[in-house]
């Protein structure tokens, strides 16, 4: 059974880069828009100004996946704190056994204490977005569209 906790980004660093690596390959295996350089200095700024959580999840102490999210008060409407995952990673021979969904419900209840009001994530896998959707109570809010300049 996965343990799951709230670290800092500090701590953690050395042990979570290859996890980083991982995901990164996964998400941009076919089409690498850019190379993988964390800014450590820039996420620990973020967690020492209460901008962003770490949080992990464990089987027999291994680390086999993380969350990070970004909260910020919406500038339009002040008493609402929004959390942004910026990051969803579980290792894939940990993927059917209810980590993520353990890791997500952790991270909720966790930043639902800190005052955060709604949780986005950003999902381009049609996968991902069905488990979202049935799993997590996520419901569509808006279409994110980027565009290269």
């Amino acid at each position: 059974m996965a343990e799951y906790t709230r670290t800092d980004i500090k701590t953690l660093a050395p042990e979570i880069a290859p996890l980083l690596r991982e995901n990164w390959s996964e998400r941009h295996a076919h089409a690498p828009k850019y190379a993988l350089a964390p800014n450590l200095d820039a996420y620990c700024d973020a967690e020492e100004r209460g901008y962003l959580y770490l949080y992990t999840a464990r089987i027999n102490r291994a680390l086999v996946g993380y969350l990070i999210v970004m909260a910020a008060v919406r500038p339009h409407a002040v008493s609402e704190t929004v959390g942004a995952v910026d990051a969803l990673y579980v290792m894939p021979a940990h993927r059917s056994g209810g980590v993520a969904t353990g890791l997500l419900q952790f991270a909720e209840n966790h930043l639902r204490g800190e005052g955060v009001k709604t949780v986005a994530v950003g999902a381009n896998d049609p996968r991902i977005v069905r488990w979202l959707r049935m799993t997590g109570g996520y419901t569509y809010a808006e279409t994110l569209l980027e565009k290269e300049l």
